[in-house]
């Protein structure tokens, strides 16, 4: 018999099974309380938040729908934020090409500036910056969507009351004669 064959049929492992297991499970039986507590508290307060995030964007566009002013202003936000994106997604291209430009020609017989080690640590800051800018980009654009969802609830709610007003106009007038 092979080694593990003769360790799984020791007496040895099988009472280190049993023993782990039975930590294990006094384990879990002591952490179970203190976990769904903790459980508890991160859904209330999920819920609440999003209680508050969902009431915050009822205001917004009932300010919207009601305020032609701050309307414009959050189209033009929305588009602020949307060019913001788009530059960070640029930087990041530039600083892109860059690195692999330098990295290029070290690669084909060009001397480095710096040290090599320098270099090295160089590269990776701005590999952190570019990552950093990735996700700077990913949220504003993110922002970006959502005032657009929200300006188009504010357009879709003033077309209706456009149609019903509409609707009423048309009923309130009567047939002419002819």
């Amino acid at each position: 018999m092979s080694e593990m064959q003769t360790q799984l049929l020791s007496r040895e492992w099988w009472v280190s099974v049993f023993v782990v297991g039975l930590v294990i499970h006094l384990l879990a039986s002591y952490l179970k309380p203190q976990l769904d507590r903790m459980g508890g508290w991160v859904s209330k307060s999920w819920a609440t938040r999003n209680k508050r995030l969902s009431d915050d964007r009822r205001v917004r566009i009932a300010v919207y729908l009601h305020n032609e002013t701050e309307r414009s202003a959050a189209a033009f936000r929305e588009l602020r934020l949307r060019i913001l994106s788009l530059w960070l997604l640029a930087q990041v291209i530039v600083l892109a090409l860059g690195l692999l430009g330098i990295y290029f020609s070290l690669i084909h017989g060009g001397k480095p500036i710096t040290h090599p080690r320098i270099w090295k640590s160089g590269a990776q800051v701005v590999l952190l910056g570019m990552i950093w800018l990735i996700f700077k980009a990913a949220d504003t654009n993110s922002d970006a969507m959502r005032m657009a969802d929200e300006l188009a609830e504010v357009r879709q709610a003033l077309m209706a009351q456009q149609i019903e007003e509409w609707k009423a106009k048309r009923i309130a007038k009567p047939p002419e004669a002819e």
